[in-house]
């Protein structure tokens, strides 16, 4: 796993997304852009007051901005969007715990 501030990304970006209508036939589009933009490093659907949750690093906030316009600008479908911006990582990690044999 890469270090994000070693590769001049060091922003760590999650943004709530929620939807007007969830058909999957109006959702095709968010999810293609959300597939091909190398920025997510996740995205989840979630319960809850959101529908999708994405994990977004980026160099700068002006490179955020180009990213929020990349997914969300245009798309009637999305209702709003949240951005919190992480300040520290106390955690990173893909393990999984594994049960013990």
């Amino acid at each position: 796993m890469l270090n994000p501030e070693a590769v001049g990304r060091p922003l760590t970006i999650f943004i709530e997304v929620q939807l007007v209508n969830e058909l999957d036939a109006l959702t095709l589009g968010f999810r293609a852009r959300v597939a091909a933009e190398p920025a997510v490093q996740q995205c989840y659907m979630v319960t809850g007051q959101t529908d999708y949750l994405l994990v977004v690093t980026a160099r700068d906030m002006q490179e955020y901005q180009a990213i929020t316009q990349r997914l969300f600008d245009g798309d009637q479908n999305i209702q709003r969007f949240n951005t919190s911006i992480a300040l520290a990582t106390l955690k990173r990690s893909l393990h999984l715990p594994l049960p013990a044999r």
